[in-house]
């Protein structure tokens, strides 16, 4: 029988892209941890994919723009998510410079009334979300 291999912490800008631990400062540069978003590991549950940072990822998926080797911008959704939606609402100027940061590295155009658009949509989508996750459709009791 093949042994099935543990998923790993992938760190991009002090953070695993996959379940939100942050680097700790004198690991090796090469560490290997095991991810807690590995259904396997032992650390705990997985966080829940339905944040302001997944929401914006998706809204800037639909314009074509996705996170490219060397960017900040898992990292920084994972954050997002990570921090949650009251967190996002009170820091929208900084996510919006986030979003300006980017842009300028990738020589694409910025309009930060537009940025904030789509953060605010982001956090309703994220409400949403988790309202919905919150109140599941019910289905009728079968015996």
């Amino acid at each position: 029988m093949e042994r099935e291999l543990e998923m790993e912490c992938v760190f991009v800008g002090g953070l695993c892209i996959h379940c939100g631990r942050s680097f700790r400062h004198g690991w090796p540069v090469d560490v290997h941890v095991p991810c807690r978003n590995n259904p396997r590991s032992e650390m705990g549950a997985t966080p829940d994919n339905r944040g302001v940072g997944t929401e914006l990822s998706k809204l800037l998926a639909k314009f074509g723009i996705k996170a490219n080797e060397g960017c900040k911008c898992k990292a920084r959704a994972l954050e997002m998510d990570h921090r949650g939606i009251e967190w996002c609402e009170k820091n929208i100027e900084l996510i919006v410079d986030w979003l300006e940061e980017e842009s300028t590295k990738r020589h694409l155009p910025f309009v930060r009334a537009a940025g904030k658009i789509l953060i605010r949509r982001a956090i309703r989508n994220a409400k949403r979300q988790n309202k919905e996750s919150l109140n599941p459709k019910t289905t009728p009791f079968v015996s």
